[in-house]
């Protein structure tokens, strides 16, 4: 990303902080708006495109955010979601991550709303971990209700790569 990184800056009470994004080693904040609290970021693309996610005052909930050319966008929830997070931004602007609905969590990716990627059943949780140029996606999920975690990979539908062995 041409020496450009994002990250967290932590004023001296912990509980102030800012997301930045660093140019030349001077970092500079992604936003200042009323409507979000707090943020954390987790990826950048080559243009410069930030995921990550923040508590959106109107819903008092973590929502998946990017940020890009200055400006913030919510990316949403599942339909019957509440929270959702972006652990990574691929060069088109498609982020993935997670987004519970009901009682479980989904990996998701989009640019908003999200689709949803499912689980390994019959496991209730997956997270996206990694999405590149293809939307194909990289992740982890229960494969027996919350427990069992496996890698998986997603190109339109979910593959169970299983563990190493032992594990």
């Amino acid at each position: 990303n041409n020496g450009v990184t994002v990250g967290k800056s932590f004023g001296s009470n912990s509980n102030d902080s800012a997301c930045v994004i660093w140019k030349n080693g001077v970092p500079q904040t992604l936003y200042s708006s009323a409507d979000l609290d707090g943020c954390d970021v987790s990826d950048i693309n080559d243009s410069e495109a930030v995921s990550g996610w923040s508590v959106v005052k109107a819903f008092n909930k973590y929502h998946a955010i990017k940020w890009q050319s200055g400006n913030w966008f919510d990316l949403g929830v599942l339909e019957n979601g509440v929270i959702s997070k972006g652990y990574s931004i691929n060069n088109f602007g498609v982020v993935a991550g997670y987004s519970t609905i009901l009682d479980e969590e989904h990996a998701v990716s989009g640019s908003g709303p999200f689709d949803d990627l499912g689980t390994l059943s019959p496991g209730r949780r997956s997270w996206a971990i990694s999405i590149n140029d293809f939307g194909r996606v990289a992740g982890d999920a229960n494969t027996s209700g919350f427990l069992g975690r496996h890698a998986f990979f997603w190109d339109g539908s979910m593959h169970d790569l299983g563990t190493l062995p032992g594990y």
